[in-house]
């Protein structure tokens, strides 16, 4: 079985990523969550040139239960702090 791997981008990063979706790692009363935010290429008249990217973000979740989702393809991460890593999720680089 392949390594799950994970790339880390700035916390405070409002770039939108290359894979379409940016998982942010954070303690919220005691506990480590994530959000996912995802981004779509949206063209409200279909024309390429009035097009934007739409983002929609999930509420605060349990962070393992949340990296299960991406533990296939892996994703970009922003942690807050580094300790907030988890080894279990896989390498984060």
């Amino acid at each position: 079985m392949s390594t799950i791997r994970f790339h880390r981008v700035p916390f405070d990063t409002d770039e939108a990523p290359v894979a379409g979706s940016l998982i942010r790692i954070f303690p919220l009363r005691g506990r480590v969550v994530a959000t996912v935010t995802r981004y779509h290429w949206f063209e409200p008249d279909g024309h390429e040139h009035t097009g934007y990217i739409d983002q929609v973000t999930t509420e605060p979740a349990c962070a393992d239960d949340v990296l299960i989702e991406f533990r296939k393809h892996g994703g970009q991460v922003a942690l807050e702090s580094d300790d907030l890593w988890n080894e279990r999720w896989g390498v984060l680089g």
